[in-house]
């Protein structure tokens, strides 16, 4: 189960996928990102403040 459909999301235009640290320490963010990519849709990150995406 991703972020957006835990909270009850199921469709929309774009899809915004989450990174948090802790997302980061379970490697979660790369889930969240593959449904970003799998769901064919544009979507946007949001990545907390002091993660480096280049360090993924």
């Amino acid at each position: 189960m991703n972020l957006a459909t835990a909270h009850g999301v199921e469709e929309s235009d774009l899809y915004l996928a989450i990174v948090t640290k802790a997302y980061m320490g379970e490697g979660q963010h790369r889930e969240e990102i593959a449904y970003a990519k799998a769901l064919g849709k544009p979507f946007a990150l949001a990545i907390e403040k002091g993660i480096d995406p280049r360090n993924w």
